[in-house]
């Protein structure tokens, strides 16, 4: 029973062995085309400025039904600079044309009928380069047959007029897979200008026909500089980035700009408002601090307390306990504010009481949910601060920012790299990405920077300005030995002031402009108020310092406001409880406390587990390494 085992094994695995011998020596049959090419003939007239009329005769068996056949031909030379390929023409044939990743795409047939088993086609095009840029010699380094053809190509023919006498000794022609220096199956000869030949046997699949012959300098004695995209753009960047910040101009003016407002002094918050709701109308976003602001709203209110335990070491971070003083929120609160006040104590807590270690890593998907709920509150059309023809321009006008920054990089690419404009195009929007985000968040910094919370206004500058510094430099460092450094400051700098003014072309609705005056009157009250105003205010209500300290956090005027009172003998609050009397010693000291304090709450609050060397043809050139050529195949 064993040997019948092993016996079985062994003719199983003798079969697949076999059959995997059989599958691997049809593979390049299989691979081929369904046609093979009887003739091709390529008749090429060189003119004086470089660019060559080319007339390819090309007759196709077909072993398999198929519409026709496509010719690929590549639009950039062997030393990366674009072509242009003009007159295409497939005459007694429908054919169409289209361009994609650096080639020309001529497909040839019919969609609703097959080609005949035999078929002849005849392809005319003008394949221009004009002057190359080498100012040691000019040349005729070309692919007569390219290395994408997957079929055999047989009794291949060419024909080749120069419009000058040359070197005739100097002629080179190689045939082969690319990088091939097979010469000996080539014969021709010349005759005044006209150069003939034909290739002795079969090109086998991806083989190659190429002529190479170095001429002097001048000898394209009207080849005129086709400027490349990157150059087109580097004649006229400065002219581009004026029109970028006049269409910006345009668009803020129109569809961005905010009227005047003439804001009065304010003594408290608008009615109705909490500090989450300021912060996002002030800027038009909801920040973590705009959120964990709502701690000392509540704490204010009375709905809670906060509680800062001793620390166990030097080395420990600082930990609070809120505790709920009511059952639940009044009816008056938002909606916001019951969702994350309920999952604050219920979800996280004890139902009476949570500690930062409970929320740490925890609690950052409620904070997620609050800003959602935020921000959906004031899309409904009677609560709308902004206009959406505002949010529209604003997205324009980044767009408009990025703009630059492409055209920087684009130009900066092309000096450094001679790819098709296909590739420069794709990675100069990757690199200009690495420059318009950076400049966003400068941007976004200096638009908001009178309402970036104290505490973090240092770390917010350092974060930010060092990414930025760090994108720079490499930047710059790259553009340095390219000649084009200008266009590379110029560009980053014009993608960030495009950045600040996007933030200006916000427009607000009407209520948002009421809201607006109110809150900016209560701002500057906040920042300068008149020792005899806070007096009278102070002896009309005894906590009106507490009442607008969340507000004045998130208007970043906290430590300004708290200098208002440092004539004044303030009652610690009842909601805050800590071990150290002295930090309440004045209204200074207690904001410095309640700054730290928050930043760790918030931290505790928002954390999540997450964060924790030279061609030419000089030499003789090889097989498949001229410019043109390229190959096809059927459809």
């Amino acid at each position: 029973m064993l040997k019948k085992k092993t016996f079985t094994r062994q003719a199983v695995m003798m079969i697949i062995a076999f059959m995997s011998v059989i599958c691997f020596m049809a593979l390049p049959v299989s691979a081929l085309e369904a046609f093979e090419i009887n003739a091709y003939d390529i008749k090429m007239t060189v003119r004086d400025d470089n660019s060559y009329d080319i007339t390819e005769t090309i007759d196709v068996a077909f072993s398999m039904q198929r519409h026709g056949i496509y010719r690929t031909i590549p639009m950039y030379t062997y030393y990366g600079r674009s072509v242009a390929i003009k007159d295409v023409k497939v005459p007694s044939h429908n054919y169409s044309v289209s361009t994609s990743g650096g080639e020309m795409t001529v497909k040839i047939g019919d969609a609703s009928k097959f080609a005949d088993e035999n078929e002849k086609y005849v392809i005319t095009y003008r394949y221009i380069i004009g002057d190359d840029r080498n100012s040691e010699m000019d040349e005729l380094y070309f692919n007569l047959i390219g290395t994408e053809w997957d079929t055999n190509i047989d009794n291949v023919s060419f024909e080749i007029s120069m419009p000058f006498e040359f070197d005739e000794s100097a002629i080179s022609f190689t045939y082969g897979r690319y990088g091939s220096l097979s010469k000996d199956a080539v014969e021709y000869t010349v005759d005044g200008t006209v150069i003939k030949g034909r290739l002795n046997g079969r090109l086998s699949p991806y083989s190659a026909l190429t002529i190479a012959i170095p001429l002097p300098q001048g000898y394209y004695v009207n080849a005129k500089i086709r400027l490349e995209p990157g150059e087109v753009i580097e004649k006229y960047f400065f002219m581009i980035i004026a029109g970028l910040f006049a269409l910006a101009a345009i668009i803020w003016l129109r569809y961005g700009k905010d009227k005047a407002i003439f804001p009065p002094v304010e003594f408290y918050p608008p009615h109705g408002l909490t500090p989450a709701d300021i912060g996002y109308i002030i800027d038009g976003k909801v920040d973590p601090h705009d959120i964990t602001s709502l701690i000392i709203y509540w704490a204010d209110k009375g709905y809670l307390t906060i509680t800062e335990t001793e620390k166990k070491n030097v080395f420990s971070k600082r930990n609070f306990i809120l505790a709920r003083t009511v059952d639940e929120l009044p009816p008056s609160a938002r909606n916001y504010e019951m969702e994350m006040f309920n999952k604050l104590f219920v979800t996280h807590g004890n139902g009476k009481m949570v500690t930062t270690e409970q929320l740490r890593n925890n609690f950052y998907n409620t904070v997620n949910r609050v800003r959602s709920m935020i921000l959906s509150r004031y899309q409904h059309k009677n609560e709308q601060i902004y206009r959406i023809s505002g949010e529209i321009a604003s997205f324009g006008v980044k767009l408009l920012a990025y703009a630059a920054a492409v055209i920087s990089m684009f130009s900066l690419y092309n000096r450094m790299e001679s790819d098709p404009v296909s590739t420069s195009v794709v990675i100069s929007l990757i690199m200009a990405a690495f420059v318009a985000v950076p400049m966003g968040m400068l941007a976004d910094m200096m638009f908001q920077w009178k309402t970036i919370v104290p505490g973090k206004k240092l770390l917010t500058v350092i974060k930010r300005v060092l990414i930025s510094l760090i994108v720079l430099f490499g930047i710059l460092a790259m553009s340095a030995g390219y000649g084009n450094f200008q266009f590379v400051i110029i560009g980053i700098a014009a993608c960030f002031f495009l950045m600040l003014i996007s933030m200006y072309c916000r427009k607000r609705t009407e209520l948002g402009d009421k809201y607006m005056e109110k809150i900016l009157g209560l701002r500057s009250f906040l920042i300068s108020a008149e020792r005899d105003r806070i007096n009278a205010l102070v002896e009309e209500n005894p906590r009106y310092f507490y009442d607008v300290l969340p507000f004045a956090m998130v208007l970043g005027v906290t430590d300004k406001w708290a200098r208002n009172f440092e004539h004044i003998t303030l009652e610690p609050p009842e909601w805050y409880r800590s071990n150290n009397p002295y930090r309440f010693y004045s209204s200074v000291a207690f904001v410095s406390v309640l700054n730290s304090s928050m930043s760790t709450l918030q931290t505790s609050m928002t954390s999540s587990p997450a964060s924790t060397g030279s061609g030419g043809s000089f030499g003789g050139g090889s097989s498949g390494g001229g410019s043109g050529g390229g190959g096809g195949g059927s459809w």
